[in-house]
């Protein structure tokens, strides 16, 4: 039973590992290392002065993590939709693609 407690932790620290080498945002980073730090057995007054966090941020990181894996970590937010159709996008980047200089009365007309 230990053995497999032990093969487990080793398997979430190698997916931690990756999700941080990939270079994830800076705030899913933060709460990655949150995580890894804890892992290793750092206090969270430690990792409070460290990474610049609160305790509140690493109970949050803690509970997501614990439910939710790597994904936990994620920001969520997937940002609101555009205003302008395909077409309408693709036209306005070529215009700008061929003005050699752009002034800025010429856009808001």
């Amino acid at each position: 039973m230990k053995k497999k407690i032990e093969q487990v932790k080793a398997n979430v620290q190698e997916e931690l590992e990756k999700f941080i080498e990939s270079n994830p945002e800076p705030r899913e980073l933060k709460r990655a290392l949150a995580i890894r730090m804890l892992i290793q057995g750092f206090k969270v007054t430690k990792l409070q002065k460290t990474l610049g966090i609160s305790a509140a941020f690493v109970s949050q990181c803690k509970v997501r993590f614990a439910l939710e894996g790597i994904e936990g970590l994620k920001l969520k937010h997937k940002g609101s939709k555009g205003y302008l159709n395909q077409s309408d996008r693709t036209s306005i980047i070529e215009w700008l693609r061929s003005q050699n200089q752009i002034d800025l009365s010429k856009l808001e007309n």
